[in-house]
């Protein structure tokens, strides 16, 4: 998983990351949100549609 926007424990005691899980060869992608808690555990995640 790629951080694309996370907070720093000073500014909030949780992350919003950006991710993409490879499907078909590398040849697309399935999108998602994920936050995660300050131990970081997931607490919810937003899935997008696969994109080629």
């Amino acid at each position: 998983m790629n951080a694309a926007m996370m907070s720093t424990p000073d500014e909030a005691p949780w992350q919003i990351v950006i991710a993409q899980l490879p499907l078909a060869f590398g040849l697309a992608g399935h999108n998602f949100l994920v936050l995660l808690d300050d131990n970081a555990q997931v607490v919810s995640e937003i899935n997008g549609l696969v994109i080629g």
